[in-house]
């Protein structure tokens, strides 16, 4: 389709920065030029999931210290939750609930009206009772408290001084909600040996290497 061409398109020009994270509250910083990997094959991808699923053009190094998350296909998963994002573009954020997700049909949400997503296909927080998300979220995991991804970002209200409901897409009905078509779905590439496992865990490729960031470069160019 016109969506998944333009998706595509969109993926082999994307610039993906690694390790953008700093310890402490400083935020004025800008992402690393030498941790960037460019470009992807869009897999899987589908507006109306809100779904897309794309594969690096290349494996990221050790000094990268990427992390391959887990994930869970749980209809009922544990209270406490947590998303990892950047909003505003800010360096790597985290907010966190320990209030029961519901499922909800985000079409009858005031602001999610026209976007025509498929019904029953969101789980609810309610609110972060530790930070928040904000612009620039969309498209960040929710994990549930044994750190397996439950979905992902599409929206909300939710900002640094207001506490709002946020919407995640829930990975337990993405992941085969098209059976037969590839490109609609999650289980055929992350499943693709037909195990039928519902719980998959992290995974950390150079976990013993002990390779930490030790500087960063602010807004203004300077060394930090």
């Amino acid at each position: 389709s016109d969506d998944f061409e333009t998706a595509k398109f969109q993926a082999q020009r994307t610039l993906f920065y690694f390790d953008y994270q700093v310890w402490g509250c400083q935020k004025e910083i800008i992402p690393s030029y030498d941790k960037i990997i460019v470009g992807a094959d869009l897999l899987a991808f589908d507006k109306g999931l809100d779904m897309a699923l794309l594969r690096l053009s290349s494996n990221p190094p050790p000094d990268f210290r990427p992390y391959y998350a887990g994930w869970n296909l749980t209809t009922h998963p544990s209270n406490a939750t947590y998303c990892i994002q950047h909003p505003l573009g800010d360096p790597k954020n985290m907010s966190k609930s320990s209030i029961i997700l519901q499922k909800v049909d985000i079409n009858q949400i005031s602001g999610f009206q026209e976007n025509n997503f498929t019904r029953n296909n969101h789980w609810q927080v309610k609110y972060w009772q530790v930070g928040s998300t904000n612009v620039g979220s969309s498209g960040s995991p929710l994990f549930d408290n044994t750190d397996h991804i439950l979905g992902c970002l599409t929206g909300g209200g939710s900002a640094c001084n207001r506490k709002a409901p946020d919407y995640f897409y829930r990975l337990d009905n993405v992941w085969k909600y098209y059976l037969v078509d590839s490109t609609k779905q999650l289980k055929c590439w992350l499943d693709p040996n037909d195990t039928g496992l519902n719980i998959l865990d992290g995974y950390d490729p150079y976990e013993d290497m002990g390779i930490h960031r030790v500087s960063y470069v602010d807004k203004n160019s300077v060394l930090v």
